[in-house]
């Protein structure tokens, strides 16, 4: 479990990176959105197919299901994964990807980034028209007010 100032160094840096990563996703065209979006649905789909049940599959699958804690250990353990892939010579659009469900769940857990979280999710639906994969019912339920999902 992590302390009180594990979980606000968390909530320090996702606001950061999320106000960043708004700025950022304006300027990209809908195709370039399109793009991050159908590598997002991939990444979601390799973590919903692996045997393995864990906390990552668990949010993909029934993420009402998850208490705070373990979405607090989720954004903990994500945000050293995303460190890593910031680090790695990885493509810029695998590593958007998955920094969206990163901010993702950030915005669910900490209420003062539930609004940021929401920009994120209307922006990059401006793509959805260009996807391939990803469509209205992958993004996460807590900020799908685009569909039924």
């Amino acid at each position: 479990m992590l302390d009180d100032n594990d979980t606000q160094y968390l909530r320090d840096i996702t606001s950061k990176l999320l106000v960043g990563f708004n700025d950022w996703i304006v300027i990209n065209s809908n195709e370039e959105k399109s793009l991050i979006l159908d590598n997002a649905y991939e990444f979601k789909i390799e973590i919903i197919n692996n045997p393995k049940n864990t906390l990552q599959k668990k949010y993909f699958l029934d993420p009402d299901s998850l208490n705070i804690q373990e979405k607090i250990f989720l954004l903990n353990k994500w945000r050293v994964i995303f460190t890593d892939l910031v680090n790695s010579n990885l493509d810029r659009i695998s590593k958007d990807s998955f920094k969206i469900w990163f901010l993702s769940l950030a915005s669910e857990i900490f209420e003062e980034l539930n609004e940021a979280g929401r920009l994120m999710w209307k922006t990059l639906i401006l793509g959805i028209d260009h996807c391939k994969k990803f469509s209205l019912n992958d993004i996460p339920r807590y900020h799908n007010k685009f569909s039924s999902n």
